[in-house]
């Protein structure tokens, strides 16, 4: 409903798309977006010159608006549609960008110039739900070489798979594979599709979506980084973000692509001066003085902080990751 907003914020959510595929919906819920300080993504299945025009004068000038949707998983026949869908948009409006939903990787080339944010759906099925895994990585591989790495990525995974183990390598699969973000798919199926449905019914698969938001923002600062590098070391993929600069906080995100338990042997050069890497995202254990006494901080209170994990060597990392394994190191 509109203005259900209170349980997508306790999980993170900061930003809405709405399927109701009518333009009325807007004067409802974005105030009530801009109470909560979210931001909406405006979808609907309108066209033509007079309805972009009066969607931006009445709705353009709010803080909650995020972006136009132009299309949502076209097919080749509404390229030219598409195209001139997206010019409408920002023919009244230069603010705002415009974004488009493929399910087609054989379009991405074509369909990544209609909009400025180039969203993409890999789903798995319900009976192979860890299938989206692989997907994602050829999806996003594709995307980049279609886009040229010149438009943001949006990873739109499904939100409620059968296994709820498939939610983590998925969301990190896209993240070192270059996505800028994350709208999971959906929170409650109101049209377009089966009624009722989404992640609001599923509450295990929103406690771990919740703790994947925490961990996003954590490490915002590096994935928004102009300083990164994606690499892959057979079936681990993985991305170095940090500030140029050795004393700024870096990241080293790694994720087992596969349901296979591997041995991972390779280099992180921007980490070579390295014999140890901080854990991330795995508890805290005691912080010890040289005695071996657990340390207090100038209030008196008992300090903790995350695991140093041993590597082989200065920036060598050499390890076994379990199936579908994420792995976050910091320094």
């Amino acid at each position: 409903a509109v203005g259900d907003y209170q349980r997508p914020m306790e999980i993170g959510f900061d930003s809405f798309q709405y399927w109701k595929w009518e333009v009325k919906w807007a004067k409802d819920a974005l105030p009530t977006a801009e109470k909560s300080g979210l931001h909406l993504l405006f979808e609907c299945n309108h066209w033509g010159d007079a309805h972009w025009k009066d969607s931006v004068v009445n709705f353009g000038k709010s803080p909650a608006l995020l972006m136009w949707e132009v299309d949502d998983e076209p097919s080749e026949t509404s390229a030219e549609k598409d195209r001139i869908c997206n010019a409408g948009w920002h023919k009244y409006d230069i603010q705002h960008p415009t974004s488009l939903t493929s399910c087609r990787p054989d379009l991405f080339p074509i369909q990544c110039q209609s909009g400025d944010v180039f969203a993409f759906d890999p789903y798995g099925s319900k009976n192979t739900p860890f299938d989206a895994v692989a997907k994602t990585v050829d999806w996003c591989r594709k995307a980049t070489a279609a886009t040229k790495g010149r438009q943001p990525l949006m990873l739109v995974p499904h939100a409620f798979p059968a296994d709820v183990g498939v939610l983590r390598p998925v969301a990190y699969a896209g993240l070192v594979h270059d996505v800028r973000a994350i709208f999971w798919y959906c929170w409650k199926q109101t049209s377009g599709g089966t009624v009722g449905v989404g992640l609001h019914a599923h509450p295990e698969h929103q406690t771990e979506i919740s703790n994947l938001i925490h961990e996003v923002n954590v490490m915002l600062p590096g994935l928004l980084s102009a300083k990164r590098r994606s690499f892959e070391a057979g079936a681990v993929h993985g991305l170095v973000t940090g500030m140029p600069r050795w004393w700024a906080e870096h990241f080293i995100i790694l994720v087992n692509t596969t349901g296979e338990t591997v041995e991972a042997d390779f280099t992180v050069p921007e980490a070579h001066f390295r014999k140890a890497l901080q854990r991330v995202f795995v508890g805290t254990v005691p912080v010890l003085d040289k005695e071996g006494n657990h340390r207090k901080n100038q209030r008196g209170q008992l300090m903790y902080e995350e695991p140093y994990e041993p590597i082989a060597g200065p920036g060598h990392i050499k390890r076994t990751f379990k199936p579908w394994e994420t792995v976050v190191y910091r320094w």
